[in-house]
């Protein structure tokens, strides 16, 4: 956050759950947006997030999908959690999927204490601005699963 007052909401090096797969190079300050089910289409009728962050709650990759292949807004951010009372902090990792005509974009995931305070801020009126400085690269890798088998009987 760059004003009123600066704060780091998200940080892959400190949390690389928060940057969400599949985001895209991006170095941007702008406005942060509030949209409602922010996965809908429906929900930008009246809200003009060309060139801005989207923040909603639930799955960042259908929020990007709108927000940013549908309707150029530059990001997305938000929070989703099944149990709020119980892991109000917690991350959820995701990924968003950039269109075919999408230059940039990236997907942040935030927590739900953290969600719900921006939005309440946005709600009252509060103008919210962001800077996002997002560089990606893509590289072969592996992921190692570990499987485990125990044996018993009927």
């Amino acid at each position: 956050i760059t004003g009123p007052r600066k704060e780091v909401i998200a940080d892959h090096d400190r949390v690389a759950a928060s940057l969400a797969r599949g985001s895209k190079n991006s170095n941007v300050e702008t406005e942060l947006v509030y949209v409602p089910n922010g996965g809908s289409a429906k929900s930008y009728k009246d809200i003009d997030v060309k060139g801005k962050i989207v923040i909603s709650e639930g799955n960042v990759r259908s929020i990007f999908s709108a927000a940013v292949n549908s309707f150029g807004a530059a990001g997305a951010l938000s929070y989703e959690v099944r149990y709020p009372e119980r892991y109000p902090d917690m991350l959820v990792w995701s990924s968003v999927r950039p269109g075919k005509n999408t230059q940039g974009g990236f997907g942040f995931q935030i927590s739900y204490t953290k969600g719900r305070e921006l939005i309440a801020q946005l709600k009252r009126g509060k103008k919210i601005t962001v800077h996002a400085d997002v560089e990606t690269k893509v590289y072969p890798g592996k992921l190692d699963v570990v499987t485990g088998l125990i044996p018993g009987t009927d």
